[in-house]
């Protein structure tokens, strides 16, 4: 695992089962989205992108997406 993607699972919220986001523009920019997508998948956690965001769900549980 690269060292962007370690220290973002290294917060404190992903190691409570929290959100960890970064701007999706960073991650791209230098390289790292499909690092971080492997490592999502491999934990079971959930990824979404919007308005520029990645946010990642720190937790293996569904979720349910609600729009207004």
């Amino acid at each position: 695992m690269n060292r962007y993607v370690q220290q973002m699972f290294d917060a404190q919220a992903a190691q409570n089962g929290g959100i960890v986001r970064r701007k999706a523009e960073n991650v791209q920019r230098f390289g790292y989205y499909d690092a971080l997508l492997t490592e999502v998948r491999a934990r079971g956690w959930h990824m979404v992108e919007c308005n520029g965001q990645i946010v990642v769900f720190c937790s293996p549980a569904p979720f349910h997406l609600r729009s207004a």
